[in-house]
C-alpha cells in the first residue's frame, strides 16, 4: 500500500463489518478499448440478508461426472429450491483423482 493510501484509509476510518448478500441478479459487459488484460466488467445487484442465525451451509465431494450436468440448468434450480447462493470448484480428491466441491449457503428449515 502507499502512504497516500494508507493515509485515506485512516482518515476515512472505514469498518469492515461482515455481511452476507444475495445476488438478485448479475450482468456482464465488454469494453471496446484493446488492453494487454481482458476489458471487462462485472456488476452485480445484491440484497443484504438480515438474519445470518437461520443460515446453514451445505456441500458435498463430487467424484467422476461429466461437468455439463452442473451447468445452467442445474445452477438455477439450486436456487429456485431455495439456495441462496453457490459455488462449485475443482479439488484434488484422494489418490491424486479430479474432484468439484459444490457447497452452497441455505436457509435453515
Amino acid at each position: 500500500m502507499t502512504p497516500t493510501g494508507a493515509a485515506i484509509i485512516k482518515y476515512l476510518n472505514p469498518s469492515f463489518e461482515e455481511i452476507s448478500v444475495k445476488d438478485i441478479q448479475t450482468a456482464y459487459g465488454a469494453g471496446e478499448k484493446e488492453f494487454n488484460s481482458p476489458n471487462v466488467l462485472r456488476l452485480s445487484v445484491s440484497e443484504i440478508i438480515e438474519d445470518m442465525d437461520d443460515l446453514i451451509i451445505i456441500e458435498t465431494n463430487i467424484d467422476d461426472m461429466n461437468n455439463e450436468f452442473l451447468g445452467l440448468e442445474f445452477q438455477n434450480h439450486l436456487l429456485n429450491i431455495g439456495a441462496i447462493d453457490f459455488f462449485i470448484t475443482q479439488v484434488i480428491m484422494k489418490k491424486g483423482r479430479p474432484g468439484l466441491l459444490l457447497r452452497a449457503l441455505c436457509k435453515k428449515k
